[in-house]
């Protein structure tokens, strides 16, 4: 067949196109229906041509049972029909129908065009929700977003299954509710979360976490109360009198006044999400982002202990708060499972996604709430520990980290306290990375091992073990851990901070690779000036693959401008050798590799680069196999008692039969 050729002729109005032979358009075919295919396919027309669904708004109030009445947001896809229903729930502007100073609302049309009617409900005492706002009190606002699922069963715009969603706060209300387990709540989508207030938010390390919680508590509270609703005020007089109603008494239940009376975890603290995490049984779709400088990665050990393996599952990537990259597919199959019934084969999802060197800027996904970019590459595990192995590397005399014990008996070296720490990706305080400013002489000791021969990946938490003193009586501590490239630059990963006094752990929890403190009063250690103590700092989870060729780096030094750290200026000691052992402890992937390219420099979000001013030791460092106990403790992990006592007898039986064994577990070795 010939090749047909469009021909143009000039027109009046300029070129318009001719058919060719055997070319018809639609009126053609109109003119060759029978009458009774044109009406047929008018009536389609017609049919095709009916308006779209229209989204439907509303806000009203819930009137709770006893009193208070919380002002919802709500969202439809259509005026008729009944809908699978997310619910948020939070003191911001979860209630509001506009945008607030601070934040903005979640019940936008995402849901709508999914198919999901979603409610915004402020909790009592925020936004135009009467009541007051007690933070602390998660029992109470527990109950009351469980009498918001009851009331979302009942209307006729449901279809009887919610689920809740969203990130901090927002995300961290969700336990409270679903601890309760109200009959329609199916599933929740908690990111981004810090169920204890304590740990996660107010006083990491037992160190206050001021300029957040000061500009979270005193500064923006009472801007928030109000944002959310100054939109309705002035049409809604009882959104107006809520207002009112809530100055004084929010006032004296301010979060950031209470949690600076009280520097320790006592009965204050015994009302947080976190005490009712052990009755959440639901389906949980969790995210965490490792360098979140707002409440921290500590969630990520919630997500693997705290919760049911059956029904939890977990993302993660490198980011800050705000920066899940959870996709919308991936969103979108979760709560179709649980909140249409689809048999989408949701129960084969991997319990734990990791997503690496997801890069600073990309496609917005859930809104605004998930905007980062394409990971690098993503993996998964059906463990959330990914079946880690501790990894132990020694501080050496003269800033050298590496496998083998010290040779000396004693060393000790010392820094300068307090100072401006360059250390730190990011603070509120500076509100920019400073990891970019000078490390002044002498306020820094810095530790790293030779060049690494081989990928090595690590995940979760770490313990940096230092053998430390001080002329007083107490000492706050940051670690920082980094990857010294084969560029020369030096990336940052992840902090850590303690309050050395707070250094008592409760041995039921703790693991090789996490230390619980107890922060209670009645544990604290004040030091004996100049008197060694072992204290185990937590490394904050985190997920790296630090590539061959590089070095990982330990830092120690003064917390960042965050932390209200004690100001008494002192000498710091760390002490190594045979009787004091300081180490870094971290969680290793034995046998992974990266799966692309090392990154350009600040081409990874919230992991910094500056030009490394220290160097790095001579040699080359082989990492092996390790004969320390695993993550998971008492029979968990690769390494547990029951595995260990097996794996040994093998040995010693392959050793009678055939001599020694080359390559024993334990033999970390180092190869220059």
């Amino acid at each position: 067949m010939e090749p047909r050729h469009i021909r143009v002729r000039e027109g009046p109005a300029g070129p318009r196109r001719l058919r060719t032979r055997g070319e018809t358009n639609m009126l053609d075919a109109l003119a060759r229906l029978r009458p009774r295919g044109v009406l047929l396919f008018a009536w389609l027309c017609l049919a095709l041509a009916q308006p779209a669904a229209a989204e439907v708004r509303r806000q009203g109030y819930i009137t709770l049972r006893d009193g208070v009445k919380l002002h919802y947001n709500l969202a439809l896809p259509d005026e008729r029909g009944s809908f699978p229903t997310v619910f948020i729930y939070d003191p911001y502007e979860a209630g509001a129908a506009r945008n607030g100073p601070v934040t903005r609302p979640y019940v936008t049309s995402f849901w709508a065009q999914r198919g999901y009617a979603a409610i915004g409900v402020n909790i009592r005492g925020t936004g135009c929700s009467g009541g007051t706002f007690v933070a602390e009190d998660a029992p109470q606002w527990g109950r009351d977003g469980a009498e918001v699922v009851d009331w979302i069963a009942a209307q006729p715009w449901s279809n009887g299954r919610v689920g809740m969603f969203g990130i901090s706060f927002t995300g961290t209300s969700q336990f409270a509710v679903a601890a309760l387990a109200p009959t329609a709540l199916k599933a929740i989508a908690p990111w981004q979360v810090f169920p204890d207030f304590y740990r996660d938010m107010a006083y990491p390390g037992g160190i206050y976490n001021s300029v957040f919680v000061t500009g979270w508590g005193l500064l923006s509270r009472p801007l928030l109360q109000s944002s959310g609703a100054n939109a309705e005020a002035l049409g809604d007089p009882q959104c107006l009198a809520h207002i009112l109603q809530s100055l004084l008494p929010n006032t004296a239940a301010n979060v950031g006044l209470n949690m600076l009376l009280h520097p320790y975890r006592d009965d204050y603290w015994s009302r947080d999400p976190s005490t009712m995490l052990p009755a959440v049984r639901l389906p949980t779709l969790g995210c965490v982002t490792w360098q979140d400088s707002t409440v921290t990665s500590r969630a990520a050990d919630l997500f693997a202990e705290d919760l049911p393996r059956d029904s939890t599952w977990l993302v993660a990537n490198n980011g800050l708060h705000g920066g899940c990259a959870v996709s919308e597919d991936m969103l979108m199959r979760f709560y179709g499972r649980y909140l249409k019934a689809e048999a989408n084969g949701w129960e084969r999802t991997p319990r734990l996604t990791l997503h690496h060197e997801v890069p600073p800027e990309g496609d917005a996904g859930i809104e605004r709430w998930t905007s980062p970019g394409r990971p690098a590459w993503t993996t998964s595990h059906d463990r959330f520990d990914g079946g880690v192995q501790p990894l132990r590397l020694r501080l050496q005399p003269g800033g050298r980290l590496d496998l083998e014990p010290v040779a000396a008996k004693e060393t000790v070296e010392r820094y300068l306290y307090p100072s401006v720490s360059a250390n730190t990706a990011y603070d509120w305080l500076a509100a920019f990375s400073r990891w970019g400013w000078p490390q002044l002489p002498g306020t820094v000791l810095n530790y790293t091992t030779p060049p690494l021969e081989q990928d090595a990946e690590f995940l979760g938490s770490g313990s940096v073990e230092l053998w430390m003193s001080t002329p007083g009586t107490d000492a706050d501590v940051q670690v920082t851990l980094s990857e010294v490239r084969p560029d020369g630059q030096e990336m940052y990963i992840q902090n850590g901070w303690l309050r050395l006094s707070h250094r008592h752990e409760d041995a039921a929890r703790s693991t090789p690779l996490r230390p619980w403190h107890t922060h209670r009063a009645a544990d604290a250690r004040p030091l004996v000036p100049g008197e060694p103590v072992l204290a185990r700092i937590p490394m904050l989870p985190f997920n790296h693959v630090f590539r061959a060729g590089s070095s990982i780096r330990l830092a120690i030094d003064t917390p960042n401008l965050d932390h209200g750290a004690r100001p008494v200026p002192a000498v710091h000691a760390v002490h190594l050798g045979e009787n004091h052992d300081s180490t870094l402890v971290l969680g290793w992937l034995r046998g992974a590799r990266a799966g692309a390219a090392l990154p350009g420099c600040n081409a990874v979000q919230s992991q910094p680069c500056r030009q490394d001013r220290v160097g790095v030791p001579e040699g080359r460092l082989r990492l092996e196999a390790s004969g320390e106990p695993a993550a998971g403790g008492s029979g968990g992990g690769v390494f547990g008692p029951s595995m260990f006592v097996l794996l040994m007898a093998a040995l010693l039986w392959r050793r009678r039969s055939h001599g020694p064994f080359v390559g024993m577990p334990g033999a970390l070795r180092r190869r220059d």
